[in-house]
């Protein structure tokens, strides 16, 4: 199942579609079904609305799905701050493929059946393994997209990322095949020989130990293991070098088991939440998540060095085994508010990758918001990498 990975700098738009076409070469030509997932940098937005008519003339696909950002990753190249266009072409003779755009109002209530779901989106849960979803942050709640589409699709792998590089409703552009939308989500769903992995890096490292929360009111934290959760932090802060100390100080965050299997927090993937405040009168921390009693949660610190290491974690221990069965193709979406804090350096995102990984073609942008998995929920996050890994499997229905 061939991919091709293709990113161009060109400021006029028309010219990088042209060198897209060039770099996607031959690919354009098949008979099989074929799909363009395209990004499109801030630069480029007082033509968005011809992308659409100048990507089918040159690109030829059976499907386009794509969105615009501040930045775009493509054939293994940031390029953020700077004009780009990325695409990724895929050959996919035995994948069905169904796209999608949906405004905030078409989204069923959370109590809706999944009837509901499946008819504004036109596939059925028995045919949808794998989705990509790439929603608006001005037009439309996330959160409520990501808890239906669970509910519906509790086997479907979803990832994405939220539109960037507008400032308001209307500044961002969302495309599907030849139309070009201002708000709502976009999104694509696959069904047959493919399957899709995500791994989500949060750039973090915990400190302290795994605590339960034994006391809350909504997503304010009253207890930890029976005891004060500010005297709790203080005494971490106290046990840490002055290096950790700085960060408790400047990045703390709150590290949440979401994985309903899970009895531990040891080899659990956290949901990265803001701490938001705190009380100085009960000793109370304000988390920016829903908090439950007898959940495990762990103070974190975000950090570049983590940041590196936790990448190269996540990719020795997919099960894609990269080195001796790499995926067929990778999408990234990194967040616009940890590629420099976290990474600090342009490329070294993808330097780690890339050595992983090599020539698989890698494809995205940068997002408002990373679309990942953890346990068997879909969750927004933020000041995160999120990766998708694309493979090809035999069909066995």
């Amino acid at each position: 199942m061939p991919w091709k990975s293709a990113v161009s700098n060109e400021t006029n738009l028309e010219d990088a579609i042209e060198d897209l076409s060039s770099q996607i070469g031959m690919f354009k030509f098949t008979k099989s079904p074929t799909v363009c997932v395209i990004f499109v940098s801030v630069h480029h937005e007082e033509f968005y609305d011809s992308l659409p008519k100048l990507v089918n003339k040159s690109l030829k696909s059976d499907i386009l799905i794509g969105c615009s950002g501040t930045g775009v990753i493509g054939n293994g190249l940031e390029l953020e701050g700077k004009p780009g266009v990325s695409v990724a072409y895929g050959v996919l003779p035995s994948v069905k493929m169904t796209p999608f755009h949906m405004y905030e109002n078409d989204l069923p209530t959370l109590d809706a059946p999944p009837e509901k779901w499946e008819h504004i989106l036109n596939v059925s849960p028995k045919e949808c393994e794998g989705m990509l979803l790439f929603p608006d942050p001005y037009s439309i709640d996330t959160e409520h997209l990501l808890s239906g589409l669970d509910f519906t699709y509790p086997n479907t792998i979803k990832t994405g990322g939220l539109v960037s590089g507008g400032n308001k409703l209307g500044d961002n552009a969302l495309f599907v095949d030849d139309k070009v939308f201002r708000s709502g989500v976009v999104g694509i769903s696959f069904w047959g020989n493919m399957s899709l992995e995500t791994l989500v890096s949060n750039g973090c490292k915990p400190i302290g130990e795994p605590m339960v929360v034994t006391k809350s009111d909504e997503n304010i934290i009253l207890e930890l293991n029976s005891a004060n959760p500010l005297e709790i932090l203080g005494n971490i802060y106290e046990t840490n070098n002055p290096r950790n100390q700085n960060l408790i100080r400047n990045s703390l965050q709150l590290g949440i088991v979401m994985d309903r299997l899970s009895q531990n927090g040891s080899n659990s993937n956290y949901l990265i939440r803001n701490i938001l405040g705190a009380s100085e009168t009960d000793g109370s921390i304000e988390v920016g998540e829903l908090i439950y009693e007898g959940q495990i949660v762990q103070f974190h610190i975000r950090d570049s060095k983590t940041a590196n290491e936790e990448i190269n974690q996540l990719l020795e221990n997919s099960s894609s085994k990269l080195e001796e069965h790499p995926p067929d193709s990778m999408f990234m979406f990194s967040c616009i508010g940890s590629s420099k804090e976290v990474f600090q350096k342009g490329n070294s995102n993808n330097t780690v990758f890339t050595k992983n990984i090599r020539n698989i073609p890698t494809t995205g942008f940068f997002s408002n918001g990373e679309i990942g998995q953890i346990g068997d929920q879909t969750f927004l996050h933020g000041y995160t990498s999120s990766f998708t890994l694309v493979k090809s499997r035999p069909v066995n229905h």
